[in-house]
């Protein structure tokens, strides 16, 4: 199955990205992404499984490529998941990442980079 050269986050997780990078923690929203993505894995491996994540499409539109552009998380995440949709399991991982962040800032009011290591 082919997969997709172009996603969509949700403004949740956009406004969360934009937030990182209005602090200089990021210098991109792809950046912060990938940031996300990485942190999902890390801190919560065990309590979500990306593929049964839905969210729906937004006008917050960017290519895979550059979120991964050697292809090194795709191989990751299908070994990870063994999953034959890697994209869409990073995608959703980005997003879920963003918004769990996101979230946690709004409730403490602080942005610290270290909450999430």
């Amino acid at each position: 199955m082919a997969e997709f050269a172009q996603f969509t986050i949700t403004d949740a997780a956009y406004e969360a990205a934009s937030k990182f990078v209005e602090e200089k923690w990021f210098d991109s929203a792809n950046e912060a992404g990938i940031f996300a993505a990485a942190y999902a894995i890390r801190c919560h491996f065990d309590e979500i499984d990306p593929g049964s994540l839905y969210y729906p499409v937004s006008t917050h539109n960017y290519g895979y490529s550059s979120f991964d552009p050697d292809g090194s998380w795709e191989i990751i995440i299908k070994t990870l998941y063994n999953t034959e949709t890697p994209r869409a399991y990073f995608r959703n991982l980005i997003i879920w990442g963003l918004e769990d962040m996101g979230c946690r800032i709004r409730e403490s009011g602080v942005l610290q980079i270290t909450d999430f290591l």
